[in-house]
């Protein structure tokens, strides 16, 4: 496969950042946006988290990880479609991954809503971008995945 630029949204997560590292060592281009908003530290409430310090560490390290990949990370929230726009048309993707969603059950169960807004809007402003260009993107929504050819 020739070199791809591979925009992955909500790429900063377990799976994103190994997908990301996986893509940058097979020669691809990864990029990533990410809020940072949901599933890490800074989600959490005080009261909720028992262990800020390696959730912390966990996400320093993955931060980490991907600066001495040289892999850029931009921390824009999809769901705000003029802004994301701007940001998907500057990186160009080949291939857009998204992976934005909230992981934890115990979570989405205790807030239906804010997983909805998360997980779909999200996808939502993607397929918006998507339909201005012919490319694959790639939909990963908590326990499936499927893959489209957006025309």
């Amino acid at each position: 496969m020739n070199k791809k630029k591979i925009l992955l949204v909500g790429g900063c997560g377990f799976i994103g950042h190994n997908l990301a590292l996986y893509l940058k060592e097979r020669g691809h281009e990864p990029k990533i946006v990410d809020s940072l908003k949901i599933n890490n530290l800074y989600s959490n409430k005080d009261d909720e988290v028992t262990n800020q310090i390696l959730y912390e560490a966990i996400l320093r390290k993955r931060l980490n990880l991907l600066k001495n990949y040289q892999i850029d990370y931009f921390i824009k929230d999809a769901k705000e479609l003029s802004e994301i726009n701007e940001t998907y048309e500057s990186l160009d993707p080949d291939i857009i991954i998204h992976l934005a969603a909230v992981s934890h059950a115990n979570k989405s169960n205790k807030d239906p809503h804010t997983t909805f807004e998360n997980s779909f809007r999200t996808l939502e402003t993607t397929l918006e971008f998507a339909k201005k260009k012919k490319f694959m993107l790639y939909i990963c929504l908590l326990v499936w995945c499927m893959e489209i050819l957006v025309v």
